[in-house]
């Protein structure tokens, strides 16, 4: 007979299950059980410790931040000024006239632009000819 957690936790299916058992078999499971109640003891403990500790961290920072007369919300302030990072522009890697005359450049960042993918259709030309050389990249800065 298959056990689950429901049979084990009613007296009655607990019974029938082990009805067929002999008492030394009984005892070793009720020995098996002892250790796996042993060890969850253990972990619960382990467990405590640990949010008692980290209590006592906290605590002792807020103790630190009044003695120091620092207020939350200017920790909240620093924390968001280190985490914003803007990214710098990105130079131009393609320049090209799209087929309406318009000069334009492309970071070569993201979707190919159509007007590029069709001015290469129709001229042949490979995505490397319209890359920019390093003086020409200077020249548009």
């Amino acid at each position: 007979m298959a056990l689950n957690l429901k049979d084990l936790k009613n007296i009655r299916q607990l019974r029938a299950a082990l009805r067929t058992c002999s008492v030394a078999e009984i005892a070793d499971i009720a020995g098996k059980i002892n250790v796996i109640q042993k060890e969850r003891e253990k972990e619960e403990e382990k467990l405590q410790k640990a949010m008692k500790a980290r209590e006592r961290s906290v605590n002792n920072a807020l103790s630190f931040l009044e003695k120091e007369d620092i207020d939350v919300y200017d920790l909240i302030a620093a924390l968001n000024q280190k985490s914003v990072k803007k990214r710098g522009k990105m130079m131009p890697k393609y320049a090209y006239t799209d087929l309406d005359g318009i000069n334009r450049t492309w970071t070569g960042q993201g979707k190919t632009p159509l007007a590029l993918l069709k001015l290469m259709q129709k001229t042949g030309a490979s995505l490397d000819d319209f890359l920019i050389r390093k003086e020409t990249q200077q020249s548009l800065d």
